[in-house]
């Protein structure tokens, strides 16, 4: 691919994860290698490749363990389902790695993480052919750009965390494919998941797992980015967290945290190109699930029932899971749906510009 690609990923300076510092300015050296984007719209985050470390299989623990200890209860875990487990990626392990490569089921994930914009993607690696992704140092609209680790660094391609499409290199237009994921609070993934394995503390990097934020840069009403955004949407605080889902082009839904917390547990019903799909919300976990309204080809609505998560077609128990608990149904589960992720507005409204802000007078 050339030397614009190994110039990016080769700028290092200073830890952009632990300090936040001001951006370095657009990287403008190019030598004609494909970019889906104009170049100077990439910027240098201050890190440079690899100076944020991705992590690659690290030890997975009970959630009782020892080294399960470093994760307060407020904290964010991103929670993916493998097999007939589930495992736990702690914002503490995201915020200080923003890669973690898992393989699992004999299949490569990578679960991505950018603490600039409070986005988590988790991402098949088929499409990379298996290897493994890294954090490249550059910033496209203050969000993480991922790098594909080929032996061959001319080969190697950088993908866009939010919308997953690789924007400079061979690779350029391509897409990864997004893995069904959830987001909560480590207290509620626990009551949620109690038999599921989270990452250990003992990554062998040696690093204060016990910091998962940066508070200040991530105040409600704070504007600041690291790099320029062209346009702050202000129908929401900035670093409002959404969960959002992708509908397609520059469309979107944004279920604002803000809207979805003034009661104790939501069902929102919504179309999208894939068919029907339900939001299960619970306010105490802060964090819900995306799911398809569907089992074994018929479609569920659902409803509220003395706080219980109940859909009309037989009155079976969900739990927040999207798995029924008790009913006709019981032992059945809807899957994911998996283009939707939790994100701060500002960045969200950046790559959706199109979107649909969600508020209850919209109903469910």
């Amino acid at each position: 691919m050339g030397g614009f690609l190994a110039l990016a990923l080769l700028v290092a300076t200073q830890g952009c994860a632990d300090s936040l510092p001001v951006g370095a300015g657009p990287i403008s050296d190019r030598d004609g290698s494909p970019c889906l984007i104009p170049v100077d719209s990439l910027f240098d985050g201050g890190v440079g490749r690899d100076g944020i470390r991705a992590l690659s299989n690290p030890p997975l623990v009970p959630l009782g363990h020892p080294d399960a200890a470093y994760i307060q209860d407020e904290a964010r875990v991103v929670g993916i389902r493998t097999g007939d487990g589930y495992v736990a990626i702690p914002h503490n392990i995201l915020f200080r790695h923003e890669v973690v490569n898992l393989d699992v089921d004999g299949i490569g994930l990578a679960i991505t993480y950018c603490p600039l914009t409070g986005s988590f993607v988790a991402f098949s690696r088929e499409e990379v052919g298996g290897v493994e992704l890294g954090v490249s140092g550059l910033l496209f609209r203050s969000n993480l750009l991922v790098f594909d680790r080929r032996p061959n660094v001319q080969e190697e391609s950088i993908w866009s965390q939010m919308d997953g499409r690789a924007v400079c290199g061979p690779a350029a237009g391509r897409r990864l494919e997004f893995v069904p994921a959830v987001e909560m609070t480590w207290e509620g993934w626990r009551e949620l998941h109690p038999d599921s394995r989270v990452v250990s503390s003992r990554t062998g990097v040696g690093s204060n797992y016990a910091v998962h934020r940066n508070e200040e840069y991530e105040q409600l009403d704070n504007p600041a980015t690291l790099v320029p955004i062209p346009r702050l949407d202000s129908r929401r605080p900035p670093k409002e967290r959404v969960l959002g889902i992708v509908i397609g082009g520059d469309g979107g839904m944004a279920y604002p945290f803000g809207e979805l917390s003034q009661v104790p547990r939501r069902v929102i019903h919504q179309a999208t190109a894939r068919g029907p799909v339900v939001l299960l919300w619970d306010s105490w976990s802060q964090g819900g699930g995306v799911y398809l309204a569907q089992v074994d080809g018929a479609t569920l609505s659902f409803q509220l029932m003395d706080g219980a998560f109940v859909d009309d077609q037989t009155g079976s128990h969900w739990s927040l899971a999207g798995e029924a608990k008790e009913g006709p149904l019981e032992g059945a589960r809807m899957e994911l749906f998996p283009e939707s992720y939790v994100a701060f507005w500002f960045a969200w409204a950046a790559f959706h510009p199109e979107t649909v802000v969600w508020r209850p007078s919209l109903g469910s």
